[in-house]
This record gives structure tokens, sequence and C-alpha cells, in this order.
């Protein structure tokens, strides 16, 4: 069990670096970007096999708010995906060349628009699975050490999601949630590493929220019961 969680683990970071990486797509040649986009597919693939259990446990039970949520959120992220790679085949050079579909405006369309939502839904999706971090009870120097720990962490975290707000403005991302455009210029990022940290930041922003509304729901359902 313990190595089927270790291998859950490492397959679900490198997806989740692989597409952080895919979302510089301007800055990588046009053959390695298909090549890492299929790579996370297969990624995502193995990652939905090795949880064949969720999905033979969607009809048992009952199905509470945080739940309902997840369950929402994961099919959508698989439509996502298979939008994705679905997009794919109308635009590749190079992968998918081979079977001579066009459709160059639709399949880029799709392709733009599915490709924010699988990373919008991908960091929600780490966010309501984000597990308890125990590094601050480790911490030696007694209990008020310990606090002001946590409450650094909380304020790091804090100004990563307000930099990935910016960051979601100064891209004006929604367009691309919305479909309002098909084209973004990025030539004035200073460097693609640069990019590739902005791009972190707004990941965060979104795995803060889903983390943030999941202790809310278990804090109102504990005050319930």
């Amino acid at each position: 069990m313990k190595a089927k969680v270790r291998l859950k683990s490492c397959l679900d970071a490198a997806m989740l670096m692989l597409f952080l990486l895919l979302m510089e797509r301007h800055y990588l040649p046009a053959a390695l970007h298909e090549w890492m986009g299929l790579a996370v597919f297969i990624l995502f693939v193995l990652h939905n096999a090795l949880n064949y259990r969720w999905y033979a446990s969607l009809g048992k039970g009952r199905y509470g708010a945080l739940r309902a949520v997840r369950s929402a959120v994961n099919f959508l992220l698989l439509l996502a995906m298979i939008g994705c790679i679905a997009s794919s085949f109308p635009i590749s050079s190079d992968v998918f060349s081979w079977m001579n579909i066009r459709g160059d405006r639709t399949g880029r369309a799709l392709h733009f628009f599915s490709t924010a939502w699988v990373f919008v839904l991908m960091s929600v999706h780490l966010g309501l699975h984000w597990p308890k971090v125990p590094a601050a009870g480790r911490i030696k120097g007694g209990a008020p050490i310990r606090a002001a720990a946590i409450w650094l962490l909380r304020a790091a975290v804090l100004a990563v999601s307000a930099f990935g707000v910016y960051v979601f403005v100064d891209r004006a991302f929604y367009e691309e949630l919305f479909l309002l455009t098909l084209f973004k210029d990025v030539q004035t990022e200073t460097s693609a590493f640069v990019y590739l940290l902005k791009t972190a930041a707004m990941a965060a922003l979104f795995v803060s929220i889903a983390y943030c509304a999941r202790k809310t729901e278990r804090f109102f359902a504990r005050r319930k019961r």
C-alpha cells in the first residue's frame, strides 16, 4: 500500500510539473510541447487507473457538500483533459500529424479553452486533496515558536496567492477560460523561468482557494455535529 501511495504521489508530481511547463507553450519547440502533452495525458490515464476504487464507489454512501464538489471537479477535469487531447489532433504538426485531421481554427479554440480549464481544475483538485502538513508539530521550541511558524507559513501562502491574483489579472487569464481570445503575446516576459514562477503562483492561488474551502466546509460540518 505504501509503495502504491508513493507511486501515485510521484505520478501526480510529475503530471503537475509537466503541465506547468506546458503552460509555457510560447517558449517550447512545437514538437516538444506535443510530446510533453502526450506524456501528461498518459500520466492522467495512469492516475485514474490507480484510483479506480473511486469510480467503483460513486454509487455508494451519501453525498455531502465536499464529496459532491470533489466529484464534480473530477468529472469536469476528465472532460477538460479529453477535450485537451482531442483538440490536439487537428492542430498537431508532429505527434498526430499522421492522422491527417485538419481543422486548425476549431481545434486551436478548443485546445486553448480546455487547456486553461485543465490548469484550473487540476489546481483545485490538488487543493481539495491536499494533505495536512505535519511539519509544524515537529518544530522544537515550544508552543509559541510552533504557532509563529504556522502563522509565518500562512503569511507566505497568502503572499504567493496574492501574487497569483496579480498574475491572473495581468495575463487576463479569464480570456482563456471563457474563450475571449485565441492568442496571447508573452514576449514582454523576461525569461521562461520567470514565466514558470508566475504560472506556479497562479496555480497556488487556486490550490489555496480549494484548500481553504475544504477546511471551511469541515469546520462547519463539525459544528453541525
